[in-house]
This record gives C-alpha cells, sequence and structure tokens, in this order.
C-alpha cells in the first residue's frame, strides 16, 4: 500500500528577494507511511515533489495548519496514549505539535501539550 495524504496546506506567497523559480505556488502535504509521517513539498505547476521530511514514527501525526499564513505552519498529532516505551511522549490525553517554517522549509521545534494541565480546550 502507498503512502495515505492525511493533510496538505498551499504556499502561494511571492517574495521579491527570491529567484523566480522560487516563487510559485506549492503544496505542502502530510503523507502516511507504513514507518511514519513525512512532509513534502511539491510544485502545484508541475506536479514534481522538491522537498521531503520525515517525522516521528514515535508520534501519529495526523493535521496541517498555519501558524502564521504563508510563514509558519505546524503539525499537529493525535491523542497520545500513554506508551511507557517512549517516556518523553508519555501524558495520557497529550498533542505534540511540530512546528516548521514554509520557505524556506525547515524544523523549528516540537512541543508537547498535556491536556490535564492545559485544558480539553487546547485542540
Amino acid at each position: 500500500m502507498g503512502p495515505k495524504t492525511e493533510d496538505a496546506l498551499i504556499y502561494s506567497c511571492f517574495h521579491d528577494n527570491f529567484h523566480l523559480t522560487e516563487n510559485r505556488p506549492w503544496l505542502i502535504t502530510l503523507q502516511s507511511h507504513t514507518v511514519g509521517e513525512c512532509l513534502q513539498v511539491c510544485d502545484l505547476d508541475t506536479g514534481r515533489c522538491d522537498r521531503q521530511i520525515f517525522l516521528s514514527p514515535v508520534i501519529r501525526f495526523k493535521y496541517l495548519a498555519w501558524a502564521e499564513p504563508n510563514t509558519v505552519f505546524f503539525v499537529k498529532s493525535v491523542n497520545l496514549a500513554y506508551r511507557p516505551r517512549f517516556p518523553m511522549f508519555n501524558a495520557i490525553g497529550s498533542v505534540v505539535l511540530a512546528v516548521f517554517s514554509a520557505f524556506p522549509l525547515q524544523f523549528v521545534g516540537m512541543l508537547e501539550i498535556d491536556k490535564q494541565v492545559f485544558g480539553q480546550g487546547c485542540n
């Protein structure tokens, strides 16, 4: 079975200081594989995949959203259950956010949000 697209964002911000080939719309997709998820950046005009970043095989990521439109986005996990093998992600009912800058595609950071501390409204 091939990869499954979980979620997608369209990046269409044009910058004066970038080369003409970089000033085009891109599709950022979250792909689910059997070994984990990855982010793929594809050119919307040609369909060619330009970049790919593999995410943690320990955490199941499912959602993409803009934190700042066309600048910073995050990938959100599904609710985590307790996993004694991975004590760094062990809060019951917590979610993990991985934050990326959109262009160029770069990892910014990752954090775990414990719903027992911050409440159920932190979805």
